[in-house]
């Protein structure tokens, strides 16, 4: 599930189909439009999103922490 600024319009989809469709990649991948999906299952999808970035954040955090002490140490 991607989000963004705004709508992408018909072309960006085809090309970004066809760039997954021509891929090496070992699993399919397919493009839904969020507006014509049903709530009940985007809703799972957007907050698996919400708790997938606050564990990012958290793990930010971490490692600028961690980097931070490693700079102090060796100086």
């Amino acid at each position: 599930m991607a989000r963004g600024a705004g709508r992408p319009g018909l072309r960006a989809i085809a090309d970004l189909q066809e760039a997954f469709d021509e891929s090496d990649l070992p699993f399919r991948v397919d493009l839904l439009g969020c507006m014509s999906c049903p709530s009940n299952f985007t809703k799972p999808l957007r907050q698996t999103m919400r708790w997938c970035s606050k564990v990012w954040a958290a793990i930010a955090k971490l490692l600028r922490h961690f980097s931070d002490r490693r700079l102090a140490v060796n100086n």
